[in-house]
């Protein structure tokens, strides 16, 4: 089942922590705090105090599922409070996968390091993590993603997606993804056979979101799509 919900994720979780309702996984990658650079056009992603926001989302993450893996960046606004938040969640933190970027945007000034790769931070509540495949290596590489959405120029690449989902749940497993954006991680939860809830509190994106979903789902033509508001 394909669940989307058009609202704040943080009054959805309480929702779900009200009556709990658990998932399987949450996978997720939350906004930048990039201020300079306009990855969004309908959201301004400029936090005072990032660290704060990603501790209230993780807390309540955490209650939701055993199992969370969202993706960070480490930029010149945000690095203080991704380094921070790393520490205050080191007893949570499995491991933290690199995402190698085969391809990443040069520095915009010279004589500067380039940041060519992403964290995925993989955390439970003291449950070990395993992977599906015998073998799994920490660092992944793949290109950023080629394909670029109208007023949404942080897309991930549905590959990157595709290896952790596949990595770390199943089939029919309850999927999460909390910040749904342009819908990735819908699209890879219907193509490999997950259930899937995904929130979005942007009405446009919700939309962009909806659409490439429905289409993956028309492809696979097996799995109901509900859109509901808490």
């Amino acid at each position: 089942m394909i669940k989307l919900i058009n609202d704040n994720c943080l009054n959805t979780m309480d929702f779900f922590i009200k009556n709990n309702v658990k998932f399987d996984c949450i996978f997720t990658s939350p906004p930048y705090n990039s201020k300079r650079f306009k990855k969004y056009d309908n959201f301004k992603d400029d936090y005072n105090c990032y660290y704060t926001f990603l501790k209230e989302v993780t807390n309540k993450m955490l209650k939701v599922s055993n199992k969370v893996i969202f993706n960070l960046q480490a930029n010149y606004y945000n690095r203080n409070d991704v380094y921070k938040f790393i520490g205050e969640y080191s007893k949570n933190i499995q491991r933290i996968i690199i995402w190698n970027k085969s391809n990443p945007a040069p520095s915009s000034l010279k004589n500067r390091l380039t940041n060519a790769h992403e964290y995925f931070i993989v955390m439970t509540n003291g449950e070990t993590i395993t992977t599906n495949s015998v073998f799994v290596r920490d660092v992944i590489n793949y290109p950023i993603n080629s394909k670029k959405i109208k007023g949404h120029n942080a897309v991930m690449n549905e590959d990157v997606c595709r290896f952790f989902i596949s990595e770390f749940t199943n089939k029919q497993d309850n999927v999460l993804d909390v910040f749904l954006g342009s819908g990735t991680t819908g699209v890879v939860c219907v193509d490999l056979e997950r259930n899937f809830t995904g929130i979005e509190m942007d009405k446009e994106y919700f939309e962009i979101a909806k659409k490439r979903i429905e289409e993956k789902k028309d492809e696979k033509d097996f799995i109901p799509l509900t859109l509901f508001n808490i």
